[in-house]
């Protein structure tokens, strides 16, 4: 029998859960607005309202960003995670098994974001990835060995009055390269870590609830997988599951037939929260779009999205490498925190830091290219990405690290040649605009604390 702590925290539970779904119902019923996806053949008797009017808005927060630590603490944690999701990106696999096959990252990503799902809504907290398109969540009957631990309760799909199985004709479960029937007609997928970490489970359809829970969007029949089982590293940072942006017939933004997003992440020691905007235009942001460059696609990685790097400039000064370095294009990634350039390009460019500042070289096992500047920091140049039609500057918090009293490194990492990656950090205090509907991606310097 549950002794007294346990009884009084599952009535202090119901209690939050019901004043939440109250305040959900009144809300909804004056503010919200609930959007659509076009319906699928497999099911035709769901009637759906679609409100245009709405623009969706997103609160992000780092995964660190309720701990008490210190800059350097803080550093530490995202280059773990930075380098953990670089080397599962470098041998993801894509060999097929029995079941819908796709790549999920060892360590998801840097920034989480709250959403509901179902009905009543059941609040949870979900890594945003622009690398990948599955919107998941862990799903019960997950026992406690099969599944990782989360800081609110796992989903229970019985519990739902608006969940559905996907069944295995719909669109959907087609969209994946290799597609599997359970015996109940329901849609399995495995999403394969690198390394063979794998998360199993069925593909549905639920009410989700994003935005601002003073005025919530509602958006049912939203696409998900159902996870039940999951054999490897995953909930270190207690979140439940995992938001797609990346391209895909099943990310959030496809679903939604959204065109354009964008994002504006905070300094990695701020204490406010960054922002997602979904379905606005480009006239429509906080800041105006200044400058744009073509996005591309790689069928290697067919759910990131890639720019073409050309050059890198250093303090004014050109990095002479060979076209070839850049030829595979740059990934922009929401879950890598720091920028990755072939070892090559890195090579070069730290022996012109060095000479154009004369500073003493340091050495930490984290970052190819350091210096003792101490109070010197003033000497330390910018870097210019040049991009296609477009050149991206690099300074300050975007480009140094202080990772010691005395110790400053360029907050980029050496990589593989057909792997290079702009990391979050280089996108700090950045609106981001992609453009997919017209096949861009805009930048725009700002002050993301006040976006």
């Amino acid at each position: 029998m549950a002794n007294m702590g346990e009884l009084l925290q599952y009535y202090y539970s119901l209690l939050l859960l019901s004043l939440v779904t109250f305040q959900y119902m009144i809300i909804s019923s004056t503010s919200s607005s609930v959007l659509a996806r076009p319906l699928h053949d497999d099911e035709p008797n769901k009637v759906l309202v679609l409100d245009q009017k709405k623009l969706l808005q997103f609160s992000l927060r780092r995964v660190d960003s309720d701990k008490n630590l210190t800059l350097f603490e803080r550093v530490r944690r995202a280059a773990e995670r930075s380098e953990y999701r670089y080397q599962t990106l470098i041998t993801t696999s894509t060999t097929a098994t029995d079941y819908v096959v796709s790549q999920v990252q060892k360590v998801w990503g840097e920034f989480v974001m709250d959403l509901a799902i179902g009905s009543p809504p059941l609040f949870y907290a979900a890594i945003l990835d622009t690398g990948s398109q599955l919107i998941w969540t862990q799903c019960q009957p997950c026992q406690q060995q099969q599944c990782a631990a989360q800081a609110t309760p796992i989903f229970n799909p019985i519990n739902s009055s608006t969940y559905s199985p996907l069944s295995c004709s719909s669109d959907f479960c087609h969209d994946f390269s290799v597609s599997s029937c359970a015996d109940d007609d329901h849609c399995a997928y495995t999403y394969g870590y690198a390394g063979g970490t794998t998360v199993n489970g069925s593909m549905g359809t639920e009410t989700f609830t994003f935005g601002d829970w003073n005025s919530p969007s509602t958006i049912p029949n939203l696409a998900f997988g159902c996870a039940n089982s999951i054999a490897g590293p995953f909930g270190q940072f207690h979140e439940a599951g995992i938001v797609g942006l990346g391209h895909g017939s099943l990310s959030l933004n496809a679903q939604l037939q959204i065109g354009t997003f964008a994002y504006c992440f905070t300094s990695l020691n701020s204490s406010s929260s960054s922002n997602l905007l979904m379905g606005w235009k480009a006239d429509q942001f906080p800041v105006p779009v200044m400058q744009t460059t073509p996005m591309m696609t790689r069928s290697s990685r067919p759910s990131f999205y890639y720019v073409q790097l050309n050059g890198v400039s250093v303090g004014g000064t050109q990095v002479k490498v060979a076209p070839s370095a850049f030829a595979d294009g740059m990934i922009i990634d929401s879950g890598t925190t720091f920028s990755r350039l072939p070892s090559s390009v890195m090579a070069v460019i730290g022996d012109m830091i060095f000479d154009m500042t004369k500073l003493g070289r340091a050495s930490d096992p984290r970052w190819p290219v350091c210096l003792q500047a101490g109070a010197q920091q003033e000497q330390l140049p910018s870097m210019v990405l040049q991009f296609e039609n477009m050149e991206l500057e690099l300074e300050g918090e975007r480009l140094w690290l202080n990772v010691a009293s005395d110790v400053v490194c360029l907050a980029i990492n050496d990589g593989d040649d057909h792997l290079l990656i702009l990391g979050n950090t280089q996108q700090t205090n950045m609106q981001v605009v992609y453009d997919i509907d017209n096949g861009y991606l805009g930048f725009t310097a700002t002050d993301c604390d006040g976006y």
